[in-house]
């Protein structure tokens, strides 16, 4: 048993004989013990005799002294370590110093272990290591790396890395490593022009698979390309302009009929609430802790019963996307408040995998696929959050051109989406946002025979309300019959379409949505707004220039809502600063008509009106029932050249607001 006194050994080294006998002991250790190293009397590791031997073995092992070497066969003595045998083309030497030495058996299995390649192979690995670059000599530059670090100093800021944020930088100011190798570019992969449509796909998916597996950005050089098969994008991408041309495909199984889909990884099940939580609450209290879930991820709350969020139809379902601020064992703290409430045991939580990355397209134009293929979708992003998207186009798919489907948090600038040739099947969209949330699109030129844009749902985890989007300047246009221009299906809430230029109308569902000067062309059959799908009715339409192309069907208005028992919300219509212009029509140019909403708070404010109309027409027409009749019905400045008194059955108040004083 040592003693470890711990005495220090300066300034003349211990006489404490206690320490005297450690040493010796550790001396003997040092010597003649199994071990590489052991610990001195003071805890500090020294390397043993045996150790020593070792490391003189590995430096001989990793050197190459002998050039003359022996040819392998049985009987064979190799006598020093740094001898060479040669087998088969390849060069070994013996691996351990206590072989030698060695006598050859002439039997591979049996020799193999005994001996290690030190020929190209294993230059080659020195090579391709991390610290490759340091050995390869580049003149007066000294070596690789010595001339890349210099390159990278030399660059000005006009040199910005591929995959970079998009802010200027300096190739010095991001490391040498990702000068190398920052991103995958698919022509590394047999992705060039000239090649057959199942080579140009297969080619650019090796690329993506290559991406996902480092992952790394995938570009895609300038050109025009044709491809015969779906391809699946699971990274960020970048490609230069040109054309990915899908119409003359035949294979888009493995993309769900979608030309260029650009995925996350899903959602992974959390465990259960533990308890009702209310509307605007920053908690979830959770059954268990949720592993893997920290700050900033992004968790789903979905209810799937059928029309849990409006019962119009099956697929509009309640749930909403929310961002993790803090975990504490089971409780998950929120970043913001939630926008709805929901009862344990009606919902799922999931967290969602998703993708997050910049997408430059820089106007590439995606085609396809085939307009036969039904149900096809151009582009399509799925599971993608906290990202951009950049200068993409889409034409010519069946059903849609650009579609976000579960989205969240996305900035898009310069989209444009062209349906020019579908006919067949009245379903087809330019841009659509599917379950989506927080999405703002800039700019950009949507034309479709249905809806230009619409804000719709599916079915499956993840289907929630479409909240907080914003379509902002945008061109929107439907050239078809029975169908408007700009859309919100009933599953949207606090949407809005601000500062568009919109040819065909716009459809008015769910609640809390809005329309803010916009200049809006009727549809074909004399729409500007027609809503059927109100959850409640608390939706504004403000500073709108509306222009008639036709008049609306008998009966109908120009504007045209209807609530129905489905209508489960109040709130005030709100039109305020509207005008009406264009030929004159045969018709309401208001009409909104409640055909058994249990909400009894649904009011009508209508200020700054002004509309031309044939002097026999009541500008407004508002319906009620008896048993729920509308709250209040408040008018201020109407000019129109029809009938200045609105039709009004079944409401409790109403407010007229004194016109301005003359002077």
């Amino acid at each position: 048993m040592r003693f470890e006194t711990g005495n220090p050994v300066e300034p003349d080294g211990s006489s404490d004989p206690r320490d005297l006998y450690d040493n010796a002991g550790i001396i003997d250790l040092l010597v003649t013990g199994p071990l590489g190293e052991y610990l001195n009397r003071l805890g500090v590791p020294l390397t043993s005799w045996r150790g020593l031997m070792k490391q003189v073995a590995d430096y001989l092992i990793a050197q190459g002294y002998e050039s003359t070497y022996l040819v392998y066969g049985a009987g064979v003595v190799v006598e020093r370590q740094t001898q060479l045998v040669q087998r088969a083309g390849e060069l070994y030497r013996v691996t351990n110093a206590a072989d030698i030495p060695l006598t050859l058996t002439g039997t591979w299995a049996t020799d193999a272990p005994k001996l290690q390649a030190v020929g190209d192979v294993a230059l080659r690995q020195a090579l391709a290591s991390n610290s490759g670059w340091s050995m390869v000599g580049a003149g007066s530059y000294g070596t690789v790396e010595d001339a890349i670090e210099t390159v990278a100093t030399d660059l000005d800021f006009s040199a910005k890395m591929v995959d970079g944020t998009g802010s200027q930088t300096t190739a010095a100011a991001v490391s040498l490593q990702l000068m190398i190798k920052n991103h995958i570019d698919a022509s590394w992969y047999g992705f060039k022009s000239g090649r057959t449509p199942l080579e140009q796909a297969n080619a650019l998916q090796a690329a993506a698979s290559a991406a996902k597996a480092e992952n790394k950005r995938l570009f895609a050089p300038r050109d025009n390309y044709t491809l015969s098969k779906g391809v699946l994008i699971e990274t960020p991408f970048t490609m230069d302009g040109g054309t990915l041309d899908f119409s003359g495909g035949t294979d888009f199984s493995a993309t769900g009929n979608t030309a260029f889909r650009i995925a996350g990884q899903g959602l992974s099940l959390l465990p259960a609430l533990a308890s009702d939580v209310a509307k605007h609450a920053v908690v979830l209290p959770l059954s268990s802790a949720p592993a893997g879930v920290g700050p900033g991820d992004i968790l789903c709350i979905h209810n799937d019963s059928a029309g849990s969020w409006n019962a119009v139809r099956s697929f509009y379902q309640a749930g909403e996307y929310c961002m993790v601020s803090q975990v504490s064992g089971a409780s998950v703290m929120l970043a913001e408040p939630l926008a709805d409430g929901y009862a344990a045991s009606a919902v799922k939580i999931y967290k969602v995998n998703y993708l997050k990355g910049d997408f430059d397209f820089n106007g590439t134009e995606v085609i396809g696929p085939p307009i036969s293929l039904l149900n096809g979708i151009g582009v399509e992003f799925v599971g993608v959050a906290k990202s951009n998207v950049y200068g993409l186009t889409a034409r010519n798919a069946n059903l849609t051109q650009i579609q976000y489907t579960r989205c969240i948090d996305i900035d898009s600038f310069g989209l444009r989406a062209y349906e020019l040739e579908n006919t067949t099947t009245g379903n087809e969209y330019g841009l659509a946002l599917i379950n989506s949330q927080s999405m703002d699109v800039f700019g950009g030129h949507f034309v479709s025979s249905r809806h230009g844009v619409a804000m719709g749902g599916l079915t499956g985890p993840g289907s929630v309300v479409n909240r907080y989007n914003n379509i902002i300047g945008a061109k929107i246009v439907t050239r078809g019959a029975a169908a408007v221009a700009a859309d919100f299906h009933g599953n949207s809430e606090m949407c809005s379409y601000q500062s568009c230029q919109i040819d065909g109308g716009g459809s008015v569902g769910g609640d809390k949505n809005s329309y803010r000067n916009c200049d809006i062309i009727s549809s074909r059959d004399g729409y500007l707004f027609f809503g059927g799908e109100l959850r409640g009715t608390d939706h504004q339409f403000f500073s709108n220039r509306l222009t008639m192309k036709a008049s609306p069907p008998a009966g109908f208005g120009a504007i045209n809502l209807a609530t129905t028992s489905n209508t489960i919300r109040g709130g005030t219509l709100d039109f305020n600063n509207a005008k009406i212009s264009g030929a004159n029509f045969a018709q309401f140019p208001i009409k909104i008509e409640d055909a058994g909403s249990p909400a009894t708070d649904r009011s009508v404010r209508i200020e700054g009106l002004d509309v031309q109309a044939p002097s026999s027409l009541n500008f407004l027409r508002l319906l009620g029932l008896s048993a729920t009749p509308w709250n209040t019905l408040t008018l201020g400045v109407v000019t129109t050249t029809g009938n200045a008194t609105p039709s009004v059955t079944n409401t409790t108040t109403k407010v007229r607001i004194p016109a301005p004083v003359a002077f």
